[in-house]
């Protein structure tokens, strides 16, 4: 994340963070593509008809859900966000008059204007895959790997109207 602005005077805050190592990730794409299907060693796929219904079945099954996001990823040349928030006065004087700065609003600042988006960035390479993601966030770091059995999440969904071989 990147914050630059000419307010007050100018400021430019970088920062750098490991988001998600609390979320479950569910991509898929929003198109039928063979080729695709083939990269990703597929021969058949499911058609999610209504990502909130389908992704709210499967959070009442993720113990320790926290809340959730979903949406199409974004494809940019490079992985990062840049806004200009305006200025915003994050150094303090400390009791002996060394100035520094205030970390826990810097990193509020960040996070707030960071929201969910770097979930969904990609390198824009991948923009063929036209990405749509499902994140279920818990309460704790989760592990690589969760199985879990939906069925309340089948009505949500249609089965592929083409097959390939």
């Amino acid at each position: 994340m990147m914050h630059r602005t000419d307010d007050g005077g100018g400021q430019t805050i970088a920062a750098r963070a490991v988001l998600g190592q609390n979320a479950y990730v569910l991509c898929g794409s929003t198109h039928h593509d063979p080729q695709l299907m083939k990269a990703f060693d597929c021969d058949s796929y499911i058609r999610i008809e209504n990502p909130m219904a389908f992704g709210q079945a499967v959070a009442r099954r993720i113990s320790g859900f926290s809340g959730g996001a979903e949406g199409l990823c974004l494809y940019q040349n490079v992985r990062g966000i840049e806004r200009d928030l305006g200025f915003d006065d994050v150094m303090r004087t400390a009791p002996d008059g060394t100035a520094t700065y205030d970390r826990e609003l810097l990193l509020g600042t960040i996070a707030g204007a960071a929201d969910h988006v770097p979930l969904f960035l990609k390198q824009k390479s991948f923009a063929h895959q036209a990405e749509y993601r499902l994140l279920w966030f818990t309460d704790g770091v989760v592990p690589p790997y969760l199985s879990i059995k939906v069925p309340d999440a089948r009505q949500f969904c249609s089965p592929a109207n083409e097959r390939t071989e």
